[in-house]
């Protein structure tokens, strides 16, 4: 072989172990990149899931009173008439202010005052009474997890808060009565809802006792499930999960 064809051969040979040897550089960059980008999700989907579960445990310490100061902030969608927040910004009023007088009685009980009525039959829920009584429960829960949930709000997230009753092998959703539900995205009304890949549920036991009238009062306890859920507001929700 003449000197000229192995230069040529030795040059290849070099070009091909550099390319080789930046080939594999890359991969492991690309693999140590994406292992990374992997870990920072799994952690922060760690930290949002555990802000969710102690969301449910504050309303069981939060003096309902203590909200009747929480406002629209001109969030239309919060307001009682989104049309007259959206014409005047001295019309938005959320409805938070008739909390004032729910001294000593914290959110989660207000919340089960006003479903110690569920009637799966006639659809009555979270109407914000106990029979002809007024119990703000529903309203007291809208202006809790509208402060609970500001961070994500202010970060472009959507919430939803609902509740499901237990019936045999079902959870069957409590209806939400009136036109504003526990979110800040008109366009969901469940968190079973398809809403992408990024949207994270949390499930949480809550137990309203019912009692009637009688000697001794009977009082029976039924199980309901809280359920808060958090995805991008960028995502549309298009049909509920199966």
């Amino acid at each position: 072989m003449s000197n000229a064809l192995r230069a040529q051969a030795s040059l290849f040979d070099g070009i091909a172990f550099l390319t080789l040897v930046m080939t594999s550089i890359a991969v492991i960059f690309v693999s140590l990149s994406g292992y990374g980008a992997m870990q920072n999700t799994i952690i922060n989907r760690a930290h949002i899931t555990n802000y969710l579960q102690n969301s449910f445990k504050t309303i069981y310490y939060v003096d309902a009173s203590t909200l009747s100061a929480v406002t629209c902030n001109d969030e239309p969608y919060y307001c009682d008439s989104e049309s007259a927040c959206r014409a005047n910004t001295n019309d938005c009023t959320m409805g938070c202010d008739k909390l004032t007088t729910w001294t000593g009685i914290s959110v989660a009980e207000l919340i089960k005052r006003d479903m110690r009525d569920y009637n799966q039959t006639t659809g009555t829920g979270l109407d914000d009474k106990f029979g002809l009584a007024s119990a703000p429960g529903k309203l007291a829960a809208r202006c809790a997890f509208k402060e609970i949930f500001q961070p994500f709000s202010t970060a472009g997230y959507s919430y939803m808060v609902d509740f499901k009753k237990i019936s045999g092998q079902n959870a069957v959703q409590v209806p939400q009565l009136g036109t504003k539900m526990i979110t800040n995205n008109k366009d969901v009304t469940s968190c079973d809802q398809t809403l992408g890949k990024e949207k994270l549920v949390v499930n949480a036991p809550f137990k309203v006792f019912k009692c009637i009238n009688a000697t001794p009062p009977q009082c029976e306890g039924q199980d309901f499930i809280m359920t808060a859920c958090v995805w991008p507001t960028r995502v549309t929700a298009t049909a509920a999960a199966s």
